[in-house]
């Protein structure tokens, strides 16, 4: 059928008669344009992600994490043309997990997952550490002990003592 007004018209030997107006509306359940993507970032980057819907009446949306609603404040949920986007400004290992994106109408609701994987950069304890230049795929590194190094990553020959107390 097609969306509009429609009169229904009655006819028998005696005549004819005409229905009020009536106004037909067709409903469309949600559906996705857009999924959010699952991401990998480092801890302290900021990613977002994003869904867009379509539906009749326009789909309310609201962001899952692990199946629970996302607290507020953590995380910033806007509308951005016609985008839904849950931004993380500094991702942190508590981040991690299942982000879902769910619209729903009078009609209907559907569910879209992406899931957040944060790597979280890890200090190398040491007590000497010697970087030799490497085969052009990284250095070779050799170290033991206390003290600890963020980045071990030099195109030079470097030893890093700790001091002994």
């Amino acid at each position: 059928m097609t969306l509009g007004m429609y009169v229904c018209v009655g006819t028998n030997m005696v005549g004819e008669r005409d229905s009020e107006t009536a106004q037909l509306t067709v409903f469309e359940r949600p559906t996705f344009l857009r999924r959010p993507i699952n991401q990998v970032v480092l801890e302290e980057e900021s990613l977002e992600f994003r869904c867009q819907v379509q539906g009749d009446p326009q789909p309310s949306v609201r962001w899952r994490k692990d199946d629970v609603d996302i607290p507020r404040g953590r995380y910033d949920v806007k509308f951005d043309k016609e985008d839904y986007l849950l931004r993380i400004k500094k991702a942190s290992a508590g981040d991690e997990g299942t982000f879902t994106c769910v619209a729903e109408n009078r009609v209907g609701k559907v569910e879209a997952s992406a899931t957040l994987t944060v790597r979280v950069q890890t200090l190398i304890p040491v007590k000497a550490v010697k970087i030799i230049n490497g085969d052009g795929a990284g250095p070779n590194i050799r170290g033991a002990g206390e003290g600890k190094t963020a980045s071990p990553y030099s195109t030079q020959t470097r030893t890093f003592h700790s001091q002994q107390q």
